[in-house]
C-alpha cells in the first residue's frame, strides 16, 4: 500500500504540526510521524512510558531535548533513545528561529500508563478506554481507544535498568559506522556496492525495535534530476517495524550537518506491508 503524505492526517497547535504517516498507512504496531515545530514551540508536556520504547531522529533544525538530564541542543542525524520504564520525562522545543522538523517513532504496547512528572497526571491505557488519572486518584478524563490502540501486544523487550545506564543523546559526531565493501545477501546474492551502517537502537538501549542509519552506493539509488547518481542515506527501524528514509548525501562518511534537506517533494510516498513502513523523499 502506498500512503501519500498529502493525504495523510495532520494535527497540530501551538506551532506544532503533525504528519501521522503510520496511521495512513494502516500500521498498528509502531507509530511513526514527522513533527514540525514552529520557533518557540514545544511537543508536549513531559512525560515518559511504562510500556513503551520512544525514539526521535533529527531531520533539519535544531531541535532541545529537555528532560531530567537538564536541556541539550541537537541537529541533523542526532537522536534520542528512551527506553520504557525509564521514569525521565521528557519532551522537545524549539529556541531557534527556524522551524525544525524530526522524526518520532514508538511502539504500540497494551496497558500502557504515560506519566507527566511535572504535574503528577497519568494516562492509563486499559484493554479499549483510557483515563487520565490526578495524583490524588482522581479521573480528570476518559474515553474510548482509537482503533489504531487496539488488540496491542502485551509488553516486551528490556526494560530500563537503573543499574546499567545507556546514553539517550546519540551524537551523529561520535557515531560509530561499520563498512562492508562487498556485501553478499544469503539469499539474493551479491549487493550493488560498498554498504555502510550506523546503529542506533541498541547504544541507546532500545529492544522493541532496531534503528539504523544505512548508506547506499550510488548505483543502488536513483539518478536525481542532473542524471548523478548520490550516494544515499537511509533511516531504517526493524525488525518489529522498518522505517527508511532516504536522503541524498555527499560521499563523505560522517558529514554532518545534513545538506539539502527541505520541504518533502510531491512525489513521496510510503510503502507499507505486514512490518514495514517505508518513506521515501
Amino acid at each position: 500500500m502506498k500512503v501519500d503524505p498529502a493525504k495523510a492526517p495532520t494535527s497540530g497547535e501551538d506551532g506544532l504540526s503533525t504528519l501521522h504517516l503510520s496511521v495512513a498507512g494502516g500500521v498498528t504496531q509502531f507509530g511513526a510521524y514527522i513533527d514540525r515545530l514552529a520557533p518557540g514551540a514545544w511537543s508536549s508536556f513531559r512525560h515518559w512510558h511504562s510500556a513503551e520504547d520512544e525514539f526521535l531522529y533529527v531531520l533539519e533544525g535544531i531541535v532541545t531535548v529537555r528532560d531530567e538530564d537538564g536541556m541539550r541542543d541537537l541537529g541533523p542525524c542526532d537522536a534520542a533513545c528512551w527506553r520504557h520504564g525509564d521514569p525521565n520525562g521528557h519532551h522537545v522545543t524549539n529556541r531557534g528561529d527556524l522551524p525544525c522538523r524530526y522524526v518520532i517513532v514508538g511502539s504500540r504496547v497494551a496497558q500502557d500508563v504515560c506519566t507527566y512528572p511535572d504535574d503528577g497526571r497519568r494516562q492509563i491505557n486499559g484493554a479499549t478506554r483510557w483515563q487520565i488519572v490526578a495524583t490524588d486518584g482522581t479521573v480528570l478524563r476518559q474515553g474510548d481507544l482509537p482503533a489504531e490502540l487496539l488488540n496491542l501486544p502485551p509488553v516486551w523487550g528490556n526494560p530500563y535498568d537503573p543499574a546499567h545506564p545507556l546514553p539517550r543523546i546519540l551524537r551523529a559526531a561520535d557515531a560509530v559506522w561499520t563498512r562492508d565493501e562487498n556485501p553478499v545477501h544469503p539469499i539474493i546474492g551479491p549487493g550493488p556496492g560498498p554498504y555502510a551502517s550506523r546503529l542506533i537502537s541498541d547504544v541507546g538501549g532500545l529492544s522493541q525495535f532496531g534503528a539504523f542509519v544505512e548508506e547506499l552506493p550510488p548505483a543502488a539509488a536513483p539518478a536525481t534530476v542532473t542524471g548523478m547518481r548520490p550516494r544515499t542515506r537511509w533511516f531504517t527501524c526493524c525488525p518489529v517495524m522498518s522505517c527508511w528514509w532516504r536522503i541524498p548525501k555527499p560521499c563523505c562518511m560522517r558529514a554532518t550537518p545534513l545538506a539539502g534537506l527541505r520541504g518533502i517533494p510531491s512525489d513521496t510516498g510510503w510503502t507499507t506491508g505486514p512490518t514495514r513502513l517505508r518513506a521515501i523523499w
